[in-house]
């Protein structure tokens, strides 16, 4: 997945977008707000996601009963939760230098973890093959 990580590069400029308000969309009345509409959800998430398919309509009413489940949506928003601690946690990771293992890095379908300099975003010493 070509995303940015929690805490890393310009992770505070994204969660402040306007356009990426889903990063801040947890708790109690984000459960309130959905409770009734998890097919806009399940269809919203594709969107948002880039993964709209032909048989979209089927896949979302999949979606949709998987997250009316009881805990489900409460599930799906810890996710969100979590990006404060993952940030916190990423920026004391950074501060104590780079990994010094490898790291296979993937891109595909016109994404690229390449900034167009033959450089990793935020990352040196990168190589391909």
């Amino acid at each position: 997945m070509d995303a940015p990580l929690p805490g890393i590069g310009p992770w505070d400029e994204i969660t402040r977008s306007h356009a990426l308000w889903h990063f801040s969309f947890w708790g109690p009345d984000a459960e309130r707000l959905v409770k009734g509409r998890e097919r806009f959800i399940s269809i919203a998430s594709e969107r948002i996601c880039g993964a709209i398919r032909r048989n979209s309509t089927k896949l979302a009413a999949h979606y949709a009963g998987l997250y009316a489940k009881p805990g489900a949506m409460h599930a799906a928003f810890e996710q969100f939760k979590a990006f404060d601690q993952d940030a916190a946690d990423n920026k004391a990771l950074v501060a104590k230098g780079p990994l010094t293992m490898p790291v296979l890095a993937i891109a595909a379908n016109n994404r690229s973890i390449y900034d167009g300099g033959g450089h990793a975003r935020g990352r040196d010493r990168v190589t391909s093959a």
